[in-house]
């Protein structure tokens, strides 16, 4: 049963911390961008915060899911219990969202700092440019997907 238990909280360790680091590394970029913004037009700043902050909601997933996990296992109520496959089952969902999330934010990010960078130019364009980064959250979403449905089933 120990290396149960170790199994899930590694997949939920996974889920967290790899979808937060990617949401952190995409904010980073987005922010660098942003931060050069502001000094050629702080009337920009509202439109700059909330592409700036859509990188973040994958490490929201990623915790989202780690929160599943431990629950599930029952290691938030004191009364674990837990199976070989069960365990197998935490690990693969954490590693899921985790891989998911991680690769989805930097590239958010990184599209949410080019539209940015062009708000300056085009601010009438900053809903599309929205849009795009939005696009690249889809896999972060289906990966979140897949991931409730192995701890939940």
């Amino acid at each position: 049963m120990e290396t149960a238990v170790l199994m899930a909280v590694i997949g939920a360790g996974l889920s967290i911390s790899l979808a937060g680091a990617g949401s952190s590394i995409g904010i980073g970029a987005a922010g660098v961008k942003g931060a050069g913004i502001f000094g050629e037009n702080p009337n920009l700043f509202g439109k700059v915060l909330l592409m700036m902050l859509l990188p973040g909601s994958q490490g929201i997933y990623g915790l989202l899911i780690a929160i599943l996990i431990l629950n599930s296992m029952g290691a938030l109520s004191g009364n674990i219990e837990i199976t070989g496959v069960e365990s197998m089952k935490y690990l693969g969902a954490g590693a899921i969202m985790g891989l998911t999330g991680i690769s989805s934010a930097i590239f958010q990010g990184r599209v949410a700092a080019a539209g940015i960078a062009m708000l300056p130019r085009a601010e009438e364009l900053s809903g599309k440019f929205i849009m795009q980064a939005v696009v690249v959250e889809t896999y972060a979403i289906f990966g979140l997907l897949i991931a409730v449905l192995l701890v939940l089933l």
